[in-house]
Parts: structure tokens; C-alpha cells; sequence
């Protein structure tokens, strides 16, 4: 079984680059608050990251395969 902590070391190790500051913010709310795009969106635009839903679903897409491989 797969803790939040393995879950978050997971997230900070593997999301890394480009980017990372924000799409590990979005895996986290993804993997482990399970919120939905359009709160996330709204949390993000708030915190100063210009980014859509579709955008989510792309940052999702390409980053969740890495983190789960390593959970």
C-alpha cells in the first residue's frame, strides 16, 4: 500500500524541469487531494499560474506515468 508520503517523495523526485514547481503542484492536488480540474485551475490562477483545464489534463498526462512507475 502506497502512503501519502511515498506518494509525495514520488512527486518531488520525479517531477522535475521545465515547469516542475507547477506540475508537481498539480500532481499533488491530482494524486493526492483528488480535486476536480476546475478547482485546480482556481487554486493555480490564484497562486499566480496562468493555466486552463486543458492545460491540466496535458501536465497530467505527460507527468503521471513517472510518478506511478515509481510508487
Amino acid at each position: 500500500m502506497t502512503g501519502r508520503e511515498d506518494v509525495e517523495k514520488a512527486i518531488f523526485q520525479w517531477v522535475i524541469g521545465r515547469n516542475g514547481e507547477r506540475d508537481r503542484r498539480i500532481m499533488e492536488m491530482y494524486l493526492i487531494d483528488g480535486i476536480t480540474y476546475r478547482e485546480m485551475m482556481d487554486r493555480l490562477n490564484a497562486e499566480g499560474y496562468q493555466i486552463g483545464i486543458d492545460g491540466l489534463k496535458k501536465v497530467i498526462r505527460k507527468r503521471k506515468p513517472a510518478v506511478l512507475k515509481h510508487l
